[in-house]
């Protein structure tokens, strides 16, 4: 897309939203969106990634986002065109526009945040199973390893050194172990429509409550824990501050904070409580969001960067969830008093 005031226009006049009276161009890692005021109000003008650009994902997602909005959170509504769809190709783009939402960046030191987090991630949970359409049946969650295998192929052309090229190897064989460990169970694990990419660049918060959520091309039905997975890892982990549109900052490594993992799950577990297994597991799905960050994430970064990108810290980080997962998810089971809240 050519990012000048006639090219935005264009998208507009599709949705008979007038001409911008100002656009300016919003944060993020992949996705091109902006904020756009015109005379009718203000909007988020998006360009959907390619691979999420048919028109049954994008119907998928906007049937979702409007279920969501009748459920009174604040989610983005998406706008309706001329033509009465909620999208509009032009040119090789597919285009949406949504409501503006308003909110600020996460507060680290704001605990009651943390704790509502939790309670909004239950509720985003709820929404009942005759509101999923169809349009990602057997969609995989997006880190799974047979989505991240191709990512470690292009990484071994990448390597210049043998040493290297065993640093990978060892990488396709924690996936291997990931996928072992999960597939046989995941199934079982209790499933709901998840945002899918939970992080400070997806969420923001007024008054200690979370005021919006942002870009839901991973919306489809997962396992729920998949979501807690990652608000633990970018909310309630202890890391370096955050910079949401720096994808090594988003992807650095971090420590788990037992206390603040408690308050996130205490918010989600007294609206929608959860399962001691799904605890269990809650390392193991962490461990394979860390490979799914360096493996995807390395598509951001340029090719000479991206081996070592992948690498910096990566085992260091598997062999710490190795050493404390365990101990970790024992500790949390035993403080969020499943008995009584079950």
């Amino acid at each position: 897309m050519n990012d000048s005031h006639h090219s935005i226009n264009r998208v507009l006049s599709a949705f008979s939203l007038g001409q911008a009276a100002s656009i300016n161009q919003l944060g993020g890692t992949a996705t091109k969106k902006y904020e756009i005021q015109t005379l009718k109000g203000r909007f988020v003008l998006r360009v959907r990634p390619t691979e999420f650009a048919t028109e049954a994902l994008t119907r998928f997602d906007h049937a979702i986002l409007q279920s969501l909005s009748e459920m009174q959170l604040p989610v983005p509504c998406p706008q309706k065109n001329t033509k009465g769809t909620t999208w509009t190709r032009i040119d090789r783009d597919v285009f949406e526009v949504l409501s503006w939402v308003e909110g600020n960046y996460f507060d680290f030191n704001d605990t009651e945040a943390l704790q509502n987090l939790g309670e909004f991630l239950a509720k985003f949970h709820s929404l009942p199973s005759e509101k999923i359409p169809e349009g990602k049946e057997n969609w995989l969650r997006e880190d799974h390893p047979d989505l991240l295998r191709p990512y470690v192929t292009q990484l071994t052309s990448l390597c210049k050194f043998n040493s290297e090229k065993e640093y990978i190897r060892n990488i396709d064989t924690q996936l291997d172990h990931v996928k072992s460990a999960i597939d046989p169970i995941y199934d079982d694990l209790p499933k709901a429509v998840i945002h899918g990419d939970i992080h400070p660049g997806n969420v923001t918060f007024e008054n200690s409550k979370v005021s919006a959520v942002y870009d839901f091309d991973y919306l489809s039905r997962q396992a729920r824990i998949r979501d807690l997975s990652d608000a633990i890892i970018f909310f309630a982990a202890d890391r370096t501050p955050l910079v949401a549109d720096d994808i090594f900052s988003l992807t650095a490594a971090f420590k788990l904070n037992l206390e603040r993992s408690l308050t996130l799950l205490r918010g989600y577990h007294k609206i929608n409580p959860l399962k001691i297994e799904e605890i269990q597991i809650l390392p193991l799905f962490m461990k394979s969001r860390w490979c799914q960050i360096r493996l995807r994430g390395s598509r951001k970064v340029g090719k000479a960067k991206k081996v070592g990108f992948v690498l910096n810290d990566f085992f260091e980080m598997i062999a710490y969830f190795d050493s404390i997962g365990s101990k970790y998810a024992e500790d949390i089971v035993q403080r969020l008093k499943f008995s009584e809240a079950l």
